[in-house]
């Protein structure tokens, strides 16, 4: 049997877990792609950032599935401003 390693998202076993993502993305993944693009003005960057959101979203489905949509948005804003794949924010400072 092949075992996922801890750090990829676990596959959304039921139709109500796939359902319910599926959900969150077509509601909330335009308004993230949102804040991805104010912080980095480059779609392609955005959008990778957005793809590693909902892999986060995957990660942790059992917590993400109790939220209601307010706690949803604002857990999701913070992984996309915390995002590693974007550079970092003009107000913070780089470390050299």
């Amino acid at each position: 049997m092949r075992r996922t390693p801890p750090d990829t998202p676990g596959p959304l076993r039921t139709d109500r877990e796939r359902g319910r993502i599926g959900a969150l993305y077509e509601r909330y993944g335009l308004k993230l792609l949102f804040v991805a693009l104010k912080i980095v003005k480059d779609k392609a960057l955005a959008e990778d950032a957005v793809h590693s959101t909902f892999e986060a979203i995957i990660r942790h489905k059992e917590k993400i599935l109790l939220m209601d949509d307010r706690n949803f948005l604002r857990w999701s804003v913070t992984v996309v401003e915390h995002n590693k794949t974007l550079p970092l924010h003009p107000w913070r400072h780089s470390v050299n």
